[in-house]
């Protein structure tokens, strides 16, 4: 099992990846999951196996193997914070007399701390002292702090890429 893991930017209008990758063709099939367009990579699947015209592309790596291609895949993963119900999200949050806004703009360090401290008040779950890095690493986006904090109106949303050995299985590579 053999699979290439290239470098594009998206954005380009032609659509032509390295390497003269026409991202139409049948025997390098990417699949849901396999693509990362803010990161400007995908993983393509070379289904007949020949890999000699992408040796030495520098924007390419070829991956041969399955664990190599899950080990690729895997930094695909990624958990998504998102309101659900912004209504009920301000709701609760003014319960506790707080605001989105002061949630959202909490950038400076002392005013994040601060912030952490008085949701974590509201909620009335004791933590130990927190740095504006320790609340950082704990909620890096406006959702997943209300979802660490347990406001409603907030889901959490893994996204999980299928591995080599099931996409391969689609496309009846061994």
């Amino acid at each position: 099992m053999i699979a290439l893991s290239i470098a594009h930017d998206f954005e380009k209008p032609s659509g032509l990846r390295p390497g003269g990758i026409d991202p139409r063709d049948p025997n390098l099939p990417t699949c849901p999951g396999w693509q990362d367009v803010e990161g400007g990579r995908e993983i393509r699947l070379v289904l007949d196996g020949d890999v000699s015209k992408y040796r030495g592309v520098p924007e390419i790596t070829i991956l041969e193997g399955e664990e190599a291609i899950d080990a690729a895949v895997a930094d695909f993963a990624r958990v998504d914070y998102t309101m659900t119900d912004t209504a009920l999200v301000t709701a609760h949050l003014k319960e506790l007399g707080l605001t989105i806004d002061a949630v959202k703009n909490s950038d400076r360090e002392e005013t994040k701390v601060g912030l952490w401290d008085r949701l974590m008040a509201a909620f009335g779950k004791a933590l130990p002292q927190k740095t504006a890095e320790d609340v950082d690493q704990m909620a890096q986006t406006l959702e997943e702090k209300l979802h660490t904090l347990g406001v409603a109106g907030v889901a959490r949303t893994e996204r999980n890429p299928p591995s080599a050995a099931r996409v391969a299985g689609w496309y009846g590579v061994k």
